[in-house]
């Protein structure tokens, strides 16, 4: 429950929403009464709860803040239209348990005229899209759609093993984790304990907008009692995870291609298209006992493209992953809450030492121009025959170990699950990746941190 930006920790045990008509009775001699409508009253929405934990009191301080600021606004209940309401009372009652308040509250509707909805407004501060939708009378997914700039929050769908969908609309926290370096993602959601999600949850999807950020197994349903709720904490890894769990047949591969990778390494698991190529890898790839399919996929990106792979929703980047679009932090773009610039120099790598020949040692050397290298002593030796590489590759641990020596991380308030592989400048700073995101949604409200790699 939610009012005036104020969300409830834990929602009412008992809501009660009482709606009358003012009828009038006229009483006619020696014939029948008439009875005449004159409208109905303002509805009252009443209930009773419970504020758990050890700052129960705390909680109440700040309902009764709320209550004594005075004034409407839009009182927003799962599963009931949004209604714009006065604070009409609050009370202490029962006899207080330690870590417990049990209350009670009312509202009154306020029967106001909304706002022409032909016309353009510049959302307040803290406005929601629940607020805007009852102030226009107007349903949020109409909102959306005429106002294609506008993102929507995050939508759980919950897919269960008899492969009916079911969309999560009492979701109390959400936290996604996704990096680029990191194969598959992670997504945590906690609800409402139900015995039917807790024995039949299989697949979990996250929409931001009409873009799906994230589907995956569930790999646990865990029941959590805690300050007298009953909850339920689904956790699931992306389609990525199920290359990471499962071998491969031992075998050795002769000339492999794109399409030999998609249908014996992919496929299976749900991941259905990649790049196309025209000609195969002109070389071979042994699998060895124990190898995950995921490594055997590493394996291939690593000679063909040199690259890392990524899996992102269903669709397998063998040459890497990069998005479209650019974000812009500070003062011109996204709002910065909270912002670290660390120089990690344990990821530099002095110089590089490379044996070219079958005979002789490791001769050729690559050494690191980066500044801040230059007082460092940390090589590493690369067998060019041995591992059937070139030059390049000791060139590219170097590059590597540049590119994560700095790493930025900022959080912001709201949804930028979308951000991850796409290019970023900092207070007017360019030559960003944002290579990974931890999103959160809970009481506290909505954010999301990204790490940001300086790449140029």
């Amino acid at each position: 429950m939610k009012f005036k930006g104020y969300s409830w920790h834990h929602n009412p045990r008992e809501i009660v929403f009482e709606n009358t008509k003012q009828l009038n009775e006229t009483l006619a001699p020696f014939d029948k009464s008439v009875v005449q409508n004159t409208g109905r009253h303002n509805m009252r929405i009443s209930g009773e709860g419970e504020l758990f934990g050890d700052d129960c009191i705390e909680q109440f301080k700040e309902l009764l803040a709320l209550f004594r600021e005075g004034g409407s606004g839009v009182l927003t209940i799962a599963g009931m239209p949004s209604v714009y309401a006065e604070f009409e009372s609050l009370k202490l009652v029962g006899k207080p348990r330690p870590d417990v308040l049990s209350y009670s509250f009312a509202f009154r509707e306020l029967m106001e005229e909304r706002e022409d909805k032909r016309r353009e407004i510049i959302a307040a501060e803290n406005e929601t899209l629940w607020d805007i939708s009852y102030r226009f009378g107007i349903d949020i997914d109409t909102l959306v759609r005429l106002n294609p700039q506008v993102k929507r929050p995050d939508i759980l769908i919950l897919t269960l093993t008899d492969k009916s969908e079911l969309p999560l609309n009492s979701v109390l926290s959400a936290r996604l984790d996704s990096e680029l370096d990191v194969p598959a993602d992670s997504l945590s959601v906690t609800v409402p304990y139900s015995d039917r999600l807790c024995k039949n949850a299989d697949m979990l999807s996250a929409y931001s907008g009409d873009s799906r950020v994230f589907i995956g197994q569930i790999d646990e349903s865990i029941s959590v009692r805690e300050s007298g709720k009953h909850l339920l904490r689904l956790n699931a890894r992306s389609l990525a995870a199920r290359l990471l769990d499962n071998e491969a047949e031992p075998l050795v591969y002769a000339n492999p291609s794109n399409q030999m990778m998609l249908d014996r390494h992919l496929k299976p698991f749900g991941i259905t298209s990649c790049e196309e190529e025209r000609h195969p890898l002109y070389d071979s790839i042994k699998i060895d006992k124990g190898m995950s399919h995921w490594q055997v996929l590493e394996s291939y990106c690593a000679k063909r493209y040199g690259a890392t792979p990524r899996i992102a929703d269903t669709r397998a980047f063998l040459k890497g992953f990069r998005a479209q679009g650019e974000v812009i932090f500070g003062s011109d773009g996204v709002r910065i809450l909270e912002m670290t610039d660390s120089l990690r120099r344990y990821k530099l790598i002095s110089e590089t030492r490379v044996r070219l020949k079958n005979t002789g040692g490791y001769d050729s050397r690559v050494v690191n121009d980066n500044p801040d290298a230059a007082a460092l002593t940390r090589v590493r030796y690369v067998n060019a025959v041995a591992d059937n590489i070139s030059l390049d590759t000791a060139r590219r641990i170097i590059e590597k170990g540049n590119r994560e020596s700095r790493l930025v991380k900022i959080k912001c308030a709201g949804d930028l699950t979308d951000i991850l592989g796409k290019s970023a400048v900092i207070d007017g700073e360019k030559g960003f990746l944002a290579v990974g995101l931890s999103y959160s949604l809970s009481d506290k409200g909505e954010f999301t941190a990204v790490s940001l790699r300086k790449e140029s």
